[in-house]
């Protein structure tokens, strides 16, 4: 779980997902960029923090659900911020400035 009211890019929530660890958080900053609701994780608004809380109850009562996040935060990671796509990305940006 994720509590920030700001975040940059969440290293710590890319690493964790990277564990395969399903994920709950704030919608703060790059937390958005990272975290596609309902598909790689769940989150709420900053100023709905307090619902976070429920969002983590669900996950521990519906098994298939936290199996669910649990895989598709680690392919997010793979797919999106692994280094090499990281690589391919800036890649990119300089092929195409020139």
């Amino acid at each position: 779980m994720m509590t920030s009211s700001f975040e940059g890019l969440p290293i710590a929530l890319l690493e964790a997902m990277s564990m395969k660890c399903a994920v709950v958080s704030t919608e703060a900053g790059g937390v958005e960029e990272v975290i596609r609701d309902q598909k790689d994780g769940l989150t709420c608004p900053v100023e709905d923090w307090k619902n976070l809380a429920p969002l983590v109850s669900d996950l521990f009562k519906n098994e298939s659900k936290l199996e669910h996040f649990k895989k598709a935060a680690r392919k997010r990671v793979v797919d999106a911020f692994s280094l090499q796509e990281m690589v391919n990305h800036l890649e990119n940006i300089y092929v195409q400035k020139n």
